[in-house]
């Protein structure tokens, strides 16, 4: 009970004073019985929350750590720290990408989505860092968080293009689906033509047709009406307006026509 009762003191303790709890947590966090072990990471991860500083000095040691579930465990908190963490942060989230361990790489790469949305240029890095890696669920996350990116830097675009000939089908697929917006025109064809001549999964084979045919000339005569500007509508009064200036017209016409045509000794009388 005394223990049960000290590590709720724990937990409580080190969001309010984290430079005084610092020692006793490091030794919890790496206690042997799991009930201690688990109660540290959870007063760890309310500490992130508060101080983002304690939860990166702590992550920092945890995560070169031997012992795998200790740097599992550490990594689950970098969500926490995708944020607010600073450069310190994105550091160790770069590391956690590079652990060798998959599960530590997985936990991660969960970052990728929320760091997207506010800073996307290190986003931009750690994703290209995860497309590349071995394992599908990391891979999974790099392709949400990509979505999520600038598709207006030169480094996105490249990482789309590239992501197109990839040889994992969930990565080309999600990469092919974003080419349209990234280019146009000829180089959007081109593009395609190109991924083409590689793909052979009739679904995205089928995607790369249609975006390497220029439908305004090549296309079918219902594809090729769309490129058409539509007729300006007129209302019908302006158009019933219209048609009586015609017909008066033409009337007044023939009017004068029947005046120059009467004979000369009609005129003279």
């Amino acid at each position: 009970e005394v223990r049960e009762e000290a590590m709720n003191s724990l937990i409580k303790m080190a969001p309010i004073f984290p430079s005084g709890c610092e020692e006793v947590l490091r030794r919890e966090l790496r206690h042997k019985v799991e009930k201690h072990r688990k109660a540290a990471f959870t007063a760890l991860k309310s500490t992130s929350q508060r101080w983002a500083e304690t939860g990166c000095l702590h992550i920092d040691e945890l995560i070169r750590e031997e012992d795998v579930d200790l740097r599992r465990r550490a990594s689950s908190i970098l969500r926490v720290l995708a944020t607010k963490g600073g450069a310190e942060g994105w550091d160790l989230i770069g590391w956690c990408l590079e652990d060798e361990d998959a599960e530590v790489r997985r936990r991660a790469s969960k970052t990728l989505n929320s760091l997207a949305g506010v800073e996307p240029r290190i986003a931009a890095i750690l994703v290209e860092l995860a497309m590349s890696d071995d394992d599908a669920t990391v891979r999974k996350s790099a392709i949400g968080a990509l979505k999520k990116l600038n598709m207006e830097s030169p480094r996105v675009s490249r990482m789309v293009i590239d992501g197109a000939r990839d040889r994992d089908y969930d990565l080309r697929k999600a990469c092919i689906g974003l080419l349209s917006i990234i280019l146009s025109g000829n180089e959007l064809r081109e593009t395609a033509k190109e991924l083409l001549r590689q793909e052979t999964r009739m679904d995205l084979r089928k995607r790369l047709e249609s975006l390497s045919t220029d439908l305004e000339m090549e296309g079918t005569e219902e594809q090729k009406n769309r490129f058409l500007a539509p007729l300006e509508h007129v209302p019908d009064d302006e158009q019933n307006a219209s048609d009586l200036k015609v017909v008066g017209a033409i009337t007044k016409g023939e009017h004068h026509k029947d005046e120059f045509s009467r004979p000369e000794s009609e005129g003279g009388t």
